[in-house]
């Protein structure tokens, strides 16, 4: 701690000298300026007198000169004496010869004869002289002189400078002890920051503080912004020290070696997993690792840290060491950033060098346990898709020069996905695993089981020649999967898809076959599964048509040809149109009207749904607001839209729903999507979640094709549906065949128990509306009512169709009517 009396005290007497200094010689200059101008003052006073008193003793003295009295002219001029300071007079004749004089020290004269040059003048004695003539009548009778010295008045002057001398330096006194005094108090704050700024430069997270001693001045805003800045700065030193402890720390328990470097390569830091992997528990120079290093060339490891100098920036090394304690060869991964610093005179200068030391000797054992696994499937132990791409190619070169054949068999497990689901994936590997065992059972030892991946495998059969005999290996795979297996205390059905391409007629490359095979077992799939198919010029042909529609449905909804019709459904109760289906349609420039269930398979099989979808509501949406109001006025209350499984399980599908309907200004519940039976029981779970959220835009759900898939009647009372449409193949039967009105009567009254609304569709008879009347089916649909149509048609024919609905009721009422008196009379 600094005392009071050891702190400079430059600055105080600094202020105290200069403002000594600056005091003193004013008052010196104001004292100057005083005596001066009283001097001066008196002088001219002085003269003035003698002036005056030469005209008053001329004009006594002018009789005596007339009448030549020179004792008269001696006692006029002993006037002079009560004036202090003369020290002559004398009086000259027109002649200017002497006439009278009067001195006051005897030793003094008055010249002989007057010889003035001006009336009054100062000499450098102190005696200033007046002369002049003495006129009477305006004529000059004589001449007098006048000699006065200064002193006397001087001496009053000099007098009041001692006294005023006096004063002044009672004045300085007092102002030097007043302004030390002031200065001291003034200063104080000063010294206090500077005794506070020294204690912290000493202890930078000291907590002392400088005192203001007032804050309504500038010094003591400046001790405030020095108090501030010294707690962010100890703030700061805080954090940086926690910081610096947080990294010390981090770096000492992180998972990797890490180290520094002097610019001479001696250790100045190693954590703890650096000494670990070197096993080197107490670094000094880098040498102490490059002489463990299994480098051939020890300087290698210099070079590789000069590299990373030279071109400022990190480097990575790999290379071997064999541990000194277990002897263990270790791979190693070292990356290492040359650090630099910036001087003013030195400029950029290396500072060192920090690193990172990476233990991957597992990682590379792993990686070649990988490698000698990479022809494997892990799972089945079948070999995979790079062994068979590379083994395949082999076979076909030989089979070329040997003038053989061979062919490939894709296989795909018919509804494994259904087993994963219902008993989880471990049970779908055991399945697996179980397959790949009967199909290496069913083939020769010089055929080839692969595993494609998930649930697909391919069998190369070399040397078969015959298609014939091609046939019964395929069956007998057919055979050998369709045996009941035994899977966690369950019995599973399972079946397989077969599609089969030979060479040298289905393809010479591993790629053609590989891709005239997977044509093969589509086609198995879409003729019913569980069967085998050979690859053949029409399943290309076909392939080919499929490739140039999907490109010209590309084309048609980039260009935006695709269009809709709409269907009315009636309702059953005031036979009037509420309601109708949006049917989507494209007629192409040179087809003409493609079928829906033509392209619309393939836009779901290759995601042109979405875009497509997108641009049919668009297109329903707006021609729904540009008729709104007249909408209103006949009556119709909604529309459906059907979706597809992948529309539905879109993530943006609801964004887009609610974007459209406040841009079109469309009330939600005259929306009304419909989702296939068969798109909803993949995944229930995800499904239901799905549909309570789609709920949300208001819009309302309907399940169209009721009937026609599996599980429907356990999993319907989970789903939050609002319609139910039966299948169109329930009713084109009715009233001929009875099982299909047993099952339209209790699909319709089951949904009337769950709440539901229910749409008939594909009516086409009356006898078919006159049942669904009779079970309370509150809509239909069908060509008997009206074929789609654009929507400007149905709006034009709405009444026509009404009343075509109004013949149909009046006929079923007939039916009704005809049925009862034929009950009575059977009564009767």
């Amino acid at each position: 701690m600094i005392t009071r009396a050891e702190r400079p005290q430059g600055l105080v007497s600094e202020l105290f000298r200069i403002a000594s200094l600056t005091l003193v010689l004013s008052l010196l200059a104001l004292f100057g300026f005083f005596v001066l101008t009283s001097i001066n003052m008196a002088d001219s006073a002085l003269k003035k007198d003698l002036q005056a008193l030469a005209q008053v003793l001329g004009t006594q003295s002018s009789a005596a000169l007339v009448f030549n009295d020179a004792r008269e002219a001696n006692d006029n001029l002993g006037a002079a004496k009560f004036r202090d300071g003369v020290q002559s007079a004398c009086l000259y004749q027109p002649n200017k010869k002497l006439f009278a004089s009067y001195t006051v020290d005897s030793g003094q004269t008055c010249p002989s004869e007057f010889s003035a040059n001006n009336e009054t003048e100062q000499n450098a004695l102190g005696l200033i002289q007046y002369a002049g003539p003495i006129s009477n009548s305006g004529e000059d009778i004589g001449f007098i002189s006048l000699v006065a010295s200064t002193a006397p008045s001087r001496n009053v002057i000099y007098g009041t400078f001692w006294r005023f001398a006096i004063v002044f330096i009672i004045i300085v006194l007092s102002g030097y002890l007043l302004l030390r005094y002031s200065l001291q108090k003034a200063i104080a704050p000063l010294q206090n920051l500077e005794t506070t700024a020294k204690d912290i430069a000493r202890n930078p997270l000291s907590d002392r503080r400088a005192e203001a001693v007032s804050q309504n001045n500038e010094i003591g805003v400046l001790v405030d912004v020095f108090n501030n800045m010294l707690d962010k700065l100890c703030d700061e030193n805080a954090r940086l020290l926690t910081s610096e402890e947080r990294f010390r720390s981090l770096a000492e328990n992180a998972p990797i070696g890490i180290y520094e470097l002097d610019p001479q390569f001696n250790f100045t830091y190693s954590n703890r997993c650096w000494r670990e992997i070197t096993q080197i528990d107490q670094p000094t120079a880098l040498s102490d690792l490059i002489d463990i290093s299994g480098l051939p060339n020890k300087e290698a490891h210099y070079k590789f840290f000069d590299k990373a100098q030279q071109n400022m920036a990190s480097r990575q090394f790999e290379y071997h060491i064999v541990t000194s304690k277990d002897h263990k060869r270790r791979h190693l991964i070292e990356q290492v950033s040359p650090v630099f610093a910036v001087d003013t005179d030195k400029g950029s200068y290396l500072q060192g060098y920090i690193g990172s030391l990476l233990d991957v000797t597992d990682l590379k054992n792993a990686q070649a346990e990988l490698e000698d696994m990479a022809y494997c499937c892990p799972l089945t132990q079948l070999p995979n898709r790079r062994y068979l791409f590379e083994n395949l190619d082999s076979l076909l070169n030989q089979a070329e020069l040997e003038n053989n054949s061979v062919s490939v068999v894709m296989m795909d497990l018919d509804h494994f996905k259904k087993v994963n689901d219902t008993l989880g994936h471990d049970a779908g590997d055991e399945m697996l695993i179980k397959i790949s065992e009967r199909l290496r059972k069913v083939v020769s030892r010089r055929d080839t089981v692969c595993r494609l991946g998930g649930d697909e495998f391919l069998i190369v059969l070399d040397g078969v020649e015959s298609k014939h005999h091609i046939e019964k290996i395929t069956e007998r795979i057919l055979i050998a999967i369709r045996t009941t297996i035994d899977l966690r205390d369950r019995k599973i059905d399972s079946s397989c898809s077969l599609g089969v391409a030979r060479y040298p007629e289905d393809g010479t490359t591993t790629t053609e076959l590989m891709r005239n095979a997977d044509l093969a077992l589509y086609e198995s799939k879409d003729q019913g599964k569980d069967r085998v198919v050979f690859f053949s010029e029409a399943l290309a042909n076909t392939a080919s048509e499929r490739v140039e529609l999907e490109r010209k449905l590309q084309r048609a909804i980039k260009s935006d040809l695709l269009s809709f019709h709409v269907q009315p459904k009636v309702s059953l109760t005031n036979w009037k149109v509420v309601s109708a289906e949006v049917l989507i349609r494209w007629e192409d420039e040179l087809e003409g009207m493609i079928p829906p269930d033509k392209f619309i398979p393939i836009a779901e099989d290759t995601g042109l749904i979405l875009p497509l979808g997108d641009r049919l509501l668009d297109k329903v949406f707006a021609s729904i607001s540009e008729h709104m109001a007249l909408l209103k006025q006949l009556g119709i209350e909604s529309f459906a839209i059907n979706l597809s499984a992948r529309q539905f399980y879109d993530k943006n599908l609801l964004t887009m729903i609610r974007d459209k309907l406040d841009q079109y200004q469309i009330d939600a519940q005259m929306i009304e999507f419909e989702l296939t039976e068969s798109s909803l029981i993949e995944n229930i779970a995800n499904t239901i979640s799905v549909m309570q959220s789609f709920k949300t835009t208001g819009c309302k759900i309907s399940i169209d094709d009721f009937g026609t898939g599996y599980s429907s009647l356990s999993y319907l009372k989970q789903l939050p549906i609002d319609v139910l449409k039966v299948d169109r193949s329930f009713i084109s039967d009715i009233p001929e065949d009875k099982d299909d009105m047993e099952i339209s009567s209790a699909i319709i009254a089951m949904a009337h128990k769950l709440g539901l609304s229910v749409v008939a569709e594909g009516t086409e008879t009356v006898e078919q509306i006159a049942f669904l009347k009779e079970q309370n089916c509150e809509y239909a649909q069908g060509y008997l009512i009206a074929k789609p149509m654009p929507m400007e048609q149905l709006l034009a024919s709405i009444e026509e169709i009404n009343e075509k609905c109004t013949v149909i009721s009046n006929q079923i009422r007939f039916i009704e009517e005809q049925t009862i008196r034929e009950t009575d009379t059977c009564k009767r």
